[in-house]
């Protein structure tokens, strides 16, 4: 007989669907409780999707806590896989107070965790206690919660995602030109890729500044923006009356709608640079995807992406992620382009080896049945 999981999280996550459909492959028998509905994701059918009316946040969160037992009591899971911390983590938390299923929590990013107060932070702790084990894709980000929640490193695990390295590689250059018409982009076209969420923690202001100032004088530069899981509308609304007062409109093709994996890697493929200047981050994926494709990284210089990234040999670090600081690096990529090939060479090889998602959900499949075990 299967073992059972059952995944708890944002069904329109791409993430959240290459969890489920990737333990399918691996022989589970795979639930997932979400509340956003998930009909245009492309999960495999032998997940079984269960939904609940609540928002796993605000005041609501306890309604959403006695649904997800509802269901739990139903689907009689071996172990409960709950993702993001601050919503769905806090949730099978308090369930297991109802429910004591073996429970393992992911935590994304720092930037959720570290700013979190009062009632909230409680609550994130409480879900780390709860825990039989707390799973993050980094040591940087496994060090913050032993630091700033006091929670024992033992109950800790530090295993990358990964990504799909078949799907995220390089294209030839006519299937590029191809691809790039198809978006209105010419052959020729210096392009910048922003791949990251349209919210203020990426701090995508300073990237359309950053290249406001380049494309003025090199208007073969263009910016590719993407919307992503972007939710607040004052903000989206910000970027795009700074790109038009800076008179760069015609330079600037954003993308509003979520993109499926296949249509991301082709945008991370087409692109020349992608540019990630958050406030702090885990290693994205985004950044992964990127580079596993031949995208050259512009970054802040953050300790986490250090991990993986040294400026000058495999990245262009943006110091504090500031506009002119990211303009330079535009520009000196523009003037470099041998980069490009020197920098993929390097960085798919680290890919390669870290950043596997087909070895590295073994490892996670490995946790699940350590806590099973116990």
């Amino acid at each position: 007989m299967k073992d059972r999981v059952c995944f708890l999280g944002n069904g329109r996550s791409v993430y959240l669907q290459q969890f489920c459909n990737r333990f399918v492959e691996l022989g589970w028998d795979v639930h997932l409780i979400t509340w956003r509905n998930p009909e245009s994701m492309r999960y495999n059918k032998k997940v079984q999707i269960h939904k609940i009316f609540s928002p796993p946040h605000s005041f609501l969160i306890f309604l959403a806590v006695l649904e997800v037992a509802l269901l739990l009591r139903r689907i009689k899971p071996d172990i409960i896989h709950a993702h993001y911390i601050n919503t769905f983590g806090i949730v099978a938390a308090l369930v297991k107070h109802i429910f004591p299923y073996p429970l393992v929590v992911s935590a994304w990013g720092p930037h959720g965790i570290r700013k979190s107060r009062g009632i909230r932070r409680a609550l994130i702790k409480h879900t780390f206690q709860k825990a039989d084990r707390v799973l993050t894709t980094s040591d940087y980000l496994r060090k913050v919660i032993i630091e700033e929640f006091h929670i024992p490193g033992k109950k800790i695990t530090a295993i990358p995602w990964g990504i799909n390295l078949q799907l995220f590689s390089p294209k030839e250059q006519p299937e590029i030109n191809q691809i790039r018409k198809r978006y209105g982009l010419k052959s020729t076209d210096f392009v910048v890729l922003s791949p990251r969420n349209l919210e203020p923690v990426y701090r995508i202001e300073n990237i359309v500044e950053g290249f406001s100032k380049v494309h003025k004088k090199h208007p073969k530069v263009k910016l590719l923006m993407l919307k992503g899981y972007g939710k607040t509308k004052d903000y989206e609304e910000m970027i795009l009356n700074k790109i038009q007062d800076n008179d760069v409109r015609e330079g600037v093709f954003y993308i509003p709608h979520l993109l499926s994996r296949d249509e991301l890697a082709e945008m991370y493929a087409i692109s020349d640079i992608l540019v990630s200047v958050p406030l702090n981050d885990q290693f994205s994926s985004c950044i992964q995807e990127g580079i596993a494709c031949g995208a050259v990284p512009i970054t802040k210089d953050l300790d986490v992406y250090k991990m993986y990234l040294k400026d000058g040999e495999n990245a262009l670090f943006a110091k504090k992620g500031k506009p002119k600081n990211i303009a330079d690096k535009i520009i000196y990529c523009m003037k470099h382009p041998e980069l490009k090939k020197q920098f993929y060479e390097k960085n798919r090889k680290i890919i390669e080896e870290y950043e596997n998602w087909g070895e590295n959900s073994k490892k996670i499949e490995n946790v699940y049945k350590e806590v099973l075990s116990k």
